[in-house]
């Protein structure tokens, strides 16, 4: 779904979660997870592990 402001909502299955956080990863600088379940809590969680490693 294409939004005014230019981005776009990507709406996909999956079965597990490990290769789409590791997708998400790649562009964390231009993505957000806007669905509030488990996969929103992990992306977090990878994030700060990788901050607090560093």
């Amino acid at each position: 779904m294409d939004l005014t402001d230019g981005s776009f909502v990507l709406e996909l299955p999956y079965a597990d979660d490990r290769e789409l956080i590791m997708d998400i990863l790649k562009y964390v600088a231009d993505v957000e997870v806007v669905w509030t379940g488990s996969l929103k809590k992990r992306v977090r969680s990878e994030i700060q592990k990788m901050a607090d490693t560093g």
